[in-house]
């Protein structure tokens, strides 16, 4: 029987947040977050979501709880949460929100 589209897009959100924590934003990829999905079809997260950003998105919205920089922090990989990275996260998740007009 096949997946409704709303089951899809959970078990991509799901798999994105593990390889997100596990491998960083930036080393997560694609082929890695549909496999861990069990997706065969390579666009699956284009469909769903746009693009990475799209991805991270849907993900922000999952958890409107969490502050986003923390949300941001956790997706760094431990050996490289140095202040400087933590500051350069910052002034990204900074210029986004003001971008978007998202208040924080």
């Amino acid at each position: 029987m096949p997946r409704s589209a709303e089951d899809t897009r959970r078990r991509i959100l799901d798999a994105a947040e593990l390889q997100f924590a596990a491998d960083g934003i930036a080393g997560a990829t694609f082929a890695d977050i549909l496999e861990a999905a069990g997706q065969r079809n390579n666009s699956a997260i284009q469909y769903h979501f746009g693009d990475r950003m799209g991805l991270i998105e849907a993900l922000t919205a999952r958890h409107p709880g969490l502050n986003i920089l923390e949300l941001g922090r956790s997706c760094v990989l431990p050996a490289y949460r140095s202040r400087r990275t933590v500051e350069l996260l910052w002034q990204g998740i900074w210029a986004y929100t003001r971008r978007h007009g998202i208040d924080v």
